[in-house]
């Protein structure tokens, strides 16, 4: 039983993350070079969907390549530098295990990121993998808070509608 849809994707966001001197294969010599952040967003609340990096030259404004090894190296820079993206990113991976049945896994990915924070959605994915487990009372707990905050969520109330029908009441 899935509770979790996906949102459309809706915006980016574009930041300059760093200026460096490098070669421009189009200008055939050393320039100032800015590295921009994309960061891509849902269209409805904060979700985060994901980054990736774009090299221009500040001289002829023509776009370069990163390297493999340098995106992922300003990946994990973007990361440190943006802790809250570190929860969607773990709230991503474990709606990903959800979807295919992992569900033990999944909660570590939801634990780790309530570790961080308070994050509802990580809730949610945890009582969820929970509930598919057959271990209804100890989702019973994200549930009721669930339900507090979102009384009138169609999502929250299945959840509780199924806690309800195996005998879990508050």
């Amino acid at each position: 039983m899935a509770f979790f849809v996906g949102v459309p994707k809706g915006q980016t966001i574009t930041r300059i993350h760093d200026e460096r001197d490098e070669f421009c294969k189009h200008c055939k010599q050393i320039t100032k070079n800015t590295i921009k952040s994309i960061e891509l967003r849902h269209i409805f609340g904060p979700k985060f969907d994901g980054v990736d990096f774009t090299k221009t030259c500040n001289q002829c404004k023509k776009d370069g390549k990163l390297t493999d090894a340098d995106k992922n190296n300003l990946i994990r820079e973007f990361m440190q530098k943006e802790p809250q993206y570190k929860q969607e990113e773990l709230i991503s991976e474990g709606f990903s295990l959800y979807e295919k049945g992992k569900y033990v896994e999944a909660i570590k990915f939801f634990d780790q990121c309530l570790a961080i924070s308070q994050n509802d959605t990580a809730v949610y994915g945890k009582a969820s993998c929970l509930m598919s487990l057959g271990k209804f009372s100890e989702a019973s707990e994200l549930a009721q808070h669930l339900e507090s905050k979102y009384p009138n969520d169609n999502d929250v109330i299945d959840m509780v509608n199924v806690l309800h029908k195996h005998d879990i009441h508050w």
